[in-house]
């Protein structure tokens, strides 16, 4: 019985992480006193209900601010090749269906753009595009030559850039992290 209720609780809190969430509000909607609600909640889930709720909100963080007009910031917490990759999937994949303009980045921090889509629409499109199978390749720019090491001027171009596209572009990490943004497509 107390499964059913708490886990009907994780997913009334992941369907609405941008919302303002409170303890009493959980303990409401599972019938519980506040009291019992957090003596049950965390027996089942080994952490005090708003630290869950924090823990969560950092683990799936991706925060896209307006910064006026149609400029925004996005602070997706992914780790470094995987906001490579980002990057470059925001401007290959999505550039032109997000009308995306002057992204600026801050590796491995944030993104700054324009773009001419809302917020809900961005977040449609760019799980979309997560969706569809892709080759990395297609996230090493034209007659880019990534160098890493020394030794790679010795080595031909096209195996540097498979290496690169395949090796370092963290693609399954960037995809793993749009596609938990779905929750966010109204």
């Amino acid at each position: 019985m107390y499964r059913e209720i708490i886990q009907d609780s994780i997913d009334y809190i992941e369907d609405n992480l941008k919302t303002e969430l409170s303890a009493q509000e959980l303990s409401d909607r599972a019938g519980f006193s506040l009291f019992h609600y957090y003596r049950v909640f965390q027996t089942a889930v080994g952490l005090p209900v708003m630290q869950y709720v924090l823990r969560l909100r950092l683990l799936n963080a991706i925060y896209e601010i307006s910064l006026g007009g149609k400029m925004c910031a996005l602070f997706p917490w992914v780790g470094s090749y995987a906001f490579l990759a980002m990057e470059r999937f925001l401007k290959i994949r999505c550039g032109q269906r997000l009308g995306l303009k002057g992204l600026e980045t801050s590796r491995p921090y944030y993104m700054q753009f324009t773009m001419q889509v809302g917020e809900s629409a961005f977040y449609e499109i760019v799980c979309e595009e997560a969706e569809v199978d892709f080759d990395p390749m297609e996230l090493v720019y034209p007659k880019e030559v990534p160098v890493f090491e020394k030794y790679d001027t010795f080595v031909a171009e096209e195996l540097v850039r498979k290496g690169f596209a395949y090796g370092v572009l963290d693609t399954a990490g960037m995809k793993q992290r749009i596609l938990s943004w779905s929750r966010f497509i109204r």
